[in-house]
């Protein structure tokens, strides 16, 4: 993600780096995974507060934290990070908060879609809209954020124009602000010979390849898996077709689609380069989304994209 290409990048310009996470994926010796404690998410839900309810003032604590020149927060959302913690911090180091997603302003969810502005929040569409709460508690939710915001001092920076008006719009707008676009390695995301890497792939080399990504599939509507799947029920008749879905799985097909292949995910960013360049399109259909990578991604590699015009996209 782009926290990690940040910190690998600062360690390659001499600047040692320190990383917490909600969860830690990798054996890195700096990277450590926050404290915590069974069923917050479970809590979280039946008390409709992913704010209050994780324990991680300690970090202030750490000999990481303590010996920091600067603390640079991402997403800080997923039942891990108190947000309490984030006006501490700010009193006694710089912050820089970058924002992914809407989530710090809305009263609980990543993203609000169409919705409108209330008590200079985005209103979220429904209770399940990630982060999910089993009841409404918006109002609550509301006042704790303003009043942590209010409290706090740090620095915004959000990957896309669209997400800077967003936030012009809401109890954040008078914090200073940046826009810093998400980057990818070119060196690395490049332009293959087509059929060199469908040999590679073991895919078709004489079929159009459809190409899109299913991380989430079903289970997160703003992906837009029915609309890919509208597209292929329509197709699925045509021979010389061909869906490559990386990060699925079979039991996402639910038409009976036959001419469909699901590719197991992959964080290799190399072979995703190949897909990206043995397609012949690639297909985002995402309800709603900031800055992408895989747009930037499928753009280096020199594919056509077919997607909706919906936020930083």
């Amino acid at each position: 993600g782009v926290s990690w290409d940040l910190k690998t990048f600062f360690e390659k310009q001499g600047h040692p780096t320190n990383m917490f996470v909600g969860f830690k994926t990798s054996d890195a010796k700096n990277v450590f995974q926050v404290a915590q404690y069974r069923g917050r998410g479970l809590l979280s839900k039946l008390l409709a507060n992913d704010l209050d309810l994780y324990l991680s003032d300690y970090l202030l604590h750490t000999k990481e934290f303590k010996e920091a020149d600067i603390v640079q927060l991402h997403n800080i959302h997923g039942y891990y990070f108190n947000l309490s913690t984030l006006e501490k911090m700010s009193k006694v180091k710089p912050v820089v908060w970058t924002l992914h997603d809407m989530w710090a302003i809305t009263p609980h969810c990543a993203y609000a879609f169409e919705c409108g502005v209330k008590d200079g929040f985005f209103e979220c569409p429904s209770l399940k809209t990630y982060p999910e709460i089993w009841w409404h508690n918006e109002r609550y939710l509301r006042w704790r954020k303003r009043t942590i915001y209010q409290r706090s001092n740090f620095h915004l920076v959000v990957p896309s124009n669209w997400l800077k008006e967003q936030v012009a719009q809401t109890v954040l707008k008078d914090k200073t602000i940046s826009v810093i676009y998400n980057g990818i390695d070119q060196k690395v995301f490049s332009g293959h010979d087509k059929f060199v890497v469908r040999k590679e792939l073991g895919l078709p080399l004489n079929k159009r390849l459809v190409l899109f990504l299913a991380i989430g599939g079903k289970n997160d509507p703003r992906k837009g898996w029915s609309y890919a799947e509208a597209v292929m029920k329509r197709l699925k008749n045509e021979k010389d077709v061909l869906f490559v879905c990386v990060g699925g799985n079979k039991e996402d097909d639910s038409g009976g689609i036959e001419n469909i292949i699901f590719i197991e995910r992959t964080n290799n960013k190399t072979l995703l380069a190949k897909y990206f360049s043995a397609s012949d399109v690639f297909l985002f259909p995402s309800l709603n989304d900031n800055f992408p990578l895989t747009i930037l991604e499928a753009m280096s590699c020199g594919g056509p994209i077919v997607s909706f015009d919906v936020g930083g996209v």
